[in-house]
C-alpha cells in the first residue's frame, strides 16, 4: 500500500496525535482519580500530581498539534475545488462526498461537526492542564476542583472521540477509503479482544505492559495500532483498482466499530471474562 504525502500528513494527525492523545488521556485520568489525600501520603501526592501535571500538559499539547494540523494543513486538502470541468473527484474529497447522494451526509453532517467539535478538545485540555498546574497536590483535598477538572477531561476525550471517529469515516479513494473502514471496524474487534485477554489473563497482561509508567494499556493500543496498520495494507492492497461498494462496507465497518466500543467498556469485558471462567 503506498501512501502520498497528502495521506502521511493523515496518518500523522489522525493516527500519531490520536493515539499519543489517548495515552496521554489515560494516564492522566488515571492520575487525576487516584489524586485523593485518603489514599495518599504526602509525599505521594507530591508524586501523583507531578506525574499528573506532565499527562494533562502533554495531553493538551497534543490536542492543539492536532487541531491545527487539520485546520491548516489537512483540510485545505479535503475542501479543495476541482478545476472546471472536472468529472473525476477522487483528489477532491468534498466534492467526491456531494456528488453522490447516498454519501453526501458524510459531508454535510459528518465532516461539519468534525471541524467544530474538534476544537473543543484543546480547549478543555487547557482548562485541565491549567488547574492541575495551579492547584496539584491541594486537588487532593479539593473535590469540587478535582470533579471538574474530571468532567473537562472527559469532555475534551468525548469530543476527540467524536472527531476522530467521523474523521476515520471521512477520507478520500473509494477503494483505499473502504478498505481503511473495514480496517478500523476490524481492528477495533480486536482492541476489544486484546482488552478482554489483557484483563482476564494475567500473563497476557504482564506480557502487554510495554510501557511500565502507562501499564498494559500501553500494549494493548500499540499492538492494535499495528495490527490495523497490518490489515489496513492487507485490504488496501487486494482492492486497489476495484470496484468496492462503499456503502456496504461502511455499513459493516461500523457495526464492527459498534462492537469493538461496547467492548472496551468495564462491565461488558467483565461479563466475557466472568463467562469464559477469568
Amino acid at each position: 500500500m503506498s501512501v502520498t504525502f497528502r495521506e502521511s500528513w493523515g496518518v500523522i494527525h489522525g493516527l500519531i496525535f490520536g493515539a499519543l492523545f489517548l495515552l496521554a488521556f489515560s494516564g492522566g485520568l488515571y492520575s487525576l482519580y487516584g489524586l485523593r489525600s485518603e489514599w495518599l501520603t504526602a509525599d505521594g501526592l507530591k508524586e501523583k500530581a507531578s506525574k499528573l501535571k506532565i499527562w494533562t500538559g502533554a495531553m493538551a499539547i497534543i490536542a492543539w498539534l492536532a487541531v491545527f494540523t487539520g485546520t491548516y494543513i489537512v483540510y485545505p486538502w479535503y475542501r479543495a475545488k476541482p478545476p472546471e470541468g472536472t468529472t473525476d473527484f477522487a483528489n477532491f474529497p468534498r466534492s467526491f462526498l456531494l456528488a453522490d447522494p447516498s454519501i453526501a451526509a458524510w459531508h454535510n453532517f459528518g465532516m461539519e461537526w468534525k471541524e467544530h467539535i474538534a476544537w473543543l478538545v484543546p480547549i478543555a485540555a487547557t482548562i485541565v492542564a491549567y488547574i492541575v498546574s495551579k492547584y496539584g497536590p491541594r486537588l487532593a483535598s479539593e473535590s469540587k476542583i478535582r470533579n471538574a477538572a474530571a468532567w473537562f477531561f472527559i469532555i475534551a476525550f468525548a469530543a476527540a472521540a467524536v472527531a476522530g471517529g467521523l474523521g476515520a469515516f471521512i477520507t478520500k479513494a473509494a477503494p483505499i477509503r473502504a478498505a481503511a473502514l473495514l480496517a478500523g471496524g476490524i481492528s477495533a474487534v480486536i482492541y476489544g479482544i486484546i482488552i478482554i485477554l489483557s484483563e482476564g489473563v494475567p500473563a497476557i497482561g504482564t506480557a502487554l505492559n510495554w510501557y511500565n509508567p502507562a501499564g498494559p494499556l500501553s500494549g494493548k493500543t500499540t499492538l492494535t495500532v499495528i495490527l490495523w496498520l497490518i490489515i489496513w495494507a492487507i485490504l488496501g492492497n487486494q482492492w486497489k483498482d476495484k470496484d468496492v461498494n462503499f456503502q456496504s462496507t461502511a455499513n459493516t465497518a461500523l457495526v464492527l466499530l459498534v462492537v469493538g466500543f461496547l467492548l472496551t467498556i468495564p462491565p461488558v469485558f467483565d461479563f466475557f471474562i466472568h463467562m469464559f471462567g477469568g
